[in-house]
Order: C-alpha cells, then sequence, then structure tokens
C-alpha cells in the first residue's frame, strides 16, 4: 500500500533533509570517460567534476586532458589538478588546489582545510597560436619515429599557457606523461603531472 505521507522536500543544496540527494549534480552529466578520468587523479572528484560540468554548460567534450600533481612546499604537502576541455566552440581550463585554510585570526578555531577551484572558457576564435617545442637527447643518435624526451604545447589566447608533455615510465599506461602550467601577469603558476593523454 503507497505511502500517504508527502515527499520530502530538498532544500537549496539538492538534498533531502536526510542528507540525500533529490537531483543530480553537474558532474553527473560529464561524459563517462571525462568522468573516469577526473575520478582516476583522484584529487576531490566531485568538486572537480561539478566545476568542469558547470564551465560546459551541457556542451560537448570532445578531446580533454586531466593532471594532477601533487608539491612539497617546506612542511606542507599541496595537491593540484588541471583539467583541459576542447568543445566544439571553446577550449575549457579548470584547476583546483588546495587553498587558504578557512580560520579567523586570532579566534582560537580549529583549522578546517578548504580547496580553491576555478576555470577558464576561451572561445576556439580567440586561439592565436599553438606552438610545439622539441626536444632530444643525443640528437647524433637520433633515428626517425624516435620519441622526443619532452614535447612542450604551447597555446597562446592573451594568457600564456602552456603543456608539457615528456615520455613516461614504463609503468603508466599512456606513452606520455604531461605537465602544464599557466602564467598571466600575478596569476598563480599551477604546475601539474599525470599520465594522460589526448
Amino acid at each position: 500500500m503507497p505511502s500517504s505521507r508527502p515527499p520530502r522536500s530538498s532544500g537549496p543544496s539538492g538534498r533531502t533533509p536526510a542528507g540525500r540527494r533529490s537531483s543530480p549534480a553537474p558532474g553527473d552529466a560529464l561524459a563517462p570517460d571525462l568522468r573516469r578520468a577526473v575520478e582516476h587523479a583522484g584529487y576531490y572528484p566531485a568538486l572537480v567534476a561539478d566545476v568542469v560540468a558547470v564551465a560546459l554548460g551541457g556542451e560537448e567534450a570532445r578531446a580533454h586532458l586531466v593532471h594532477q600533481e601533487t608539491t612539497f612546499d617546506g612542511e606542507e604537502v599541496r595537491r593540484h589538478v588541471t583539467v583541459v576541455v576542447l568543445t566544439p566552440t571553446r577550449l575549457v581550463v579548470a584547476h583546483a588546489d588546495d587553498g587558504t585554510d578557512l580560520v579567523a585570526e586570532g579566534s582560537g578555531s580549529p583549522r578546517a582545510h578548504a580547496a580553491a577551484a576555478s576555470t577558464e572558457a576561451v572561445p576556439l576564435q580567440q586561439v592565436r597560436s599553438v606552438l610545439l617545442s622539441h626536444v632530444v637527447q643525443r640528437p647524433d643518435l637520433y633515428r626517425a619515429g624516435d620519441p622526443a624526451a619532452e614535447l612542450t604545447v604551447t597555446i597562446g589566447w592573451g594568457s600564456v599557457q602552456r603543456l608539457d608533455l615528456e615520455p613516461a615510465s614504463p609503468a603508466t599506461r599512456s606513452p606520455w606523461r604531461a605537465r602544464c602550467a599557466s602564467s598571466s601577469g600575478a596569476r598563480r603558476r599551477p604546475r601539474c603531472r599525470r599520465s594522460a593523454t589526448w
């Protein structure tokens, strides 16, 4: 016999009072291969997937590259992930990293960890240049088809964006490891490494 109780209404978070989600999260709409790559990177995948999905706005992801890196800054460990997605009309770049701990100065409250995520969507017609730079070890021994020791792909659109590709270790699934960096004036320079393919 069906229950006569009305369904629970969900709050602004899309969750019922019991904490169950009543509507899909934005990240649920990502293409399965992009979603798997974000989850494999392991850096707050639900957050990163939602941020990327919102930036895509329902547009098809034709190709993607996901990079994750852990860096050591003095006594702190910092993690970063960068997701680059090519759509039919835009290049979408999302970056998430460990943010400033949420604590009021002098409050004596325990420090709460934070993460910061940002996205940039560049119309493809604004991409001005693509530069490939090859580095070869022992060029005197180079044979046709040998892989480069390092391949740098520079994509320019008003700020400097760089993806560095280098051969991966035999333990990785992909033949290339990727490193990316971006800078524009005083902007931070995120760096990330992960085996990845376009």
